[in-house]
């Protein structure tokens, strides 16, 4: 399934981006173990500063790719869910629609069973239910 692709993929990217913090950490601490011990110039220092925020801007920007991967996932869910929706409530819409004319048959034919037996209360009892059935 696509959404599982790009969920898949927004977890990759989110461990390519761990591993980059990991190593932009590790410059960090390296580089303060170096400053302290006198190994590296002032020069070499900012220099390294620079490539560290470089790192972790890349990875930034490869956090923000994977959140955008998995949002549009998720949108392709909630857009399938939403056409199921709208499917079932169509299929329910005719499901009442089917129960009211068998509704209105049924009083339709209790009204003709009232008039073949010539009873005037019968009469105006079953068209009252066939009224009622109609405009339900």
């Amino acid at each position: 399934m696509a959404n599982d692709a790009m969920l898949d993929n927004a977890k990759k990217l989110i461990q390519t981006a761990d591993l980059l913090r990991q190593s932009a950490d590790e410059m960090a601490d390296r580089r303060a173990k170096d400053l302290a011990d006198g190994t590296i110039t002032d020069a070499q220092f900012r220099h390294n500063v620079v490539r560290e925020n470089v790192l972790r801007n890349d990875v930034s920007e490869i956090l923000l790719k994977a959140v955008k991967s998995a949002v549009a996932g998720i949108q392709g869910e909630q857009a399938d869910l939403e056409e199921a929706i709208r499917s079932a409530n169509q299929t329910i819409q005719r499901i009442d629609e089917l129960k009211k004319a068998l509704s209105v048959f049924a009083s339709v034919i209790g009204l003709a069973e009232a008039i073949v037996l010539g009873k005037p209360g019968g009469i105006l009892a079953a068209f009252k239910a066939v009224q009622k059935t109609a405009t339900i």
